[in-house]
């Protein structure tokens, strides 16, 4: 359901040359976050923006959809342009600008060696073919695009996923010194890090947070491509 519009869109976007990376719930699934996919978003330069719109627009294979009231969990899409493939409803293509923060750095394909670990909740999306054909924004590029959303907008879904992340990622305090330059985006993540304990559930096990307590699953998503700068 998900991975044809995924290609379809990005080969329309890449033939009319607009770089682009994905974001939300896509790139939280492929970094070991379980959530729902409502939407693809798919993140481009604001000088591409235009080229984007136009290229899907004109499209045989896609139609523009009117603007939506997006749920409480992206409300930073409202007014985004969206598509849908030509005789579908869902999911939406959402194309977001970087106009006022920098799009998350892309994974290139040699990424993917042949030791690269998925996790279970972006294979329920995505092939590991599909994923390796995606731009997947690299974990410390997509913490920094969350740390500046939730700086500039104050919505708290930008830190709920921060939190996702740093569970579903097992981030600790050394993972952050080395791979978050900035430092007040380092000490942001950090100050999650130290959180982390507090949202596990009484009983919850690993189902109500994605905090990873087996040595071998910690071990495991440190081979998802991405992980380090």
């Amino acid at each position: 359901m998900y991975a044809k519009p995924l290609r379809t869109s990005l080969k329309v976007l890449k033939n009319a040359g607009v770089d682009c990376v994905i974001v939300g719930e896509l790139a939280l699934s492929y970094y070991n976050v379980g959530c729902v996919l409502h939407d693809i978003e798919v993140c481009v330069s604001s000088s591409k923006l235009s080229s984007a719109e136009q290229a899907l627009d004109s499209s045989p294979l896609f139609r523009r959809v009117p603007p939506s009231s997006p749920g409480a969990h992206a409300e930073y899409t409202r007014g985004c342009p969206r598509f849908v493939e030509k005789y579908a409803d869902e999911p939406q293509i959402v194309l977001l600008s970087d106009e006022k923060i920098e799009k998350p750095d892309a994974l290139g394909q040699e990424a993917h060696g042949r030791d690269a670990y998925y996790s279970l909740e972006i294979l329920d999306y995505l092939t590991g073919e599909d994923i390796t054909q995606t731009p997947i924004p690299t974990l410390p590029s997509l913490l920094r695009y969350l740390c500046l959303l939730s700086f500039s907008s104050g919505d708290p879904v930008h830190r709920t996923r921060m939190e996702q992340l740093v569970d579903g990622m097992n981030i600790d305090n050394e993972w952050c010194k080395e791979n978050l330059p900035d430092h007040l985006h380092a000490q942001y993540v950090m100050n999650l890090v130290d959180g982390k304990r507090d949202r596990m559930g009484d009983s919850s096990g690993n189902f109500v947070t994605r905090y990873i307590a087996a040595l071998q699953m910690a071990e495991s998503v440190t081979r998802i491509p991405g992980y380090r700068i």
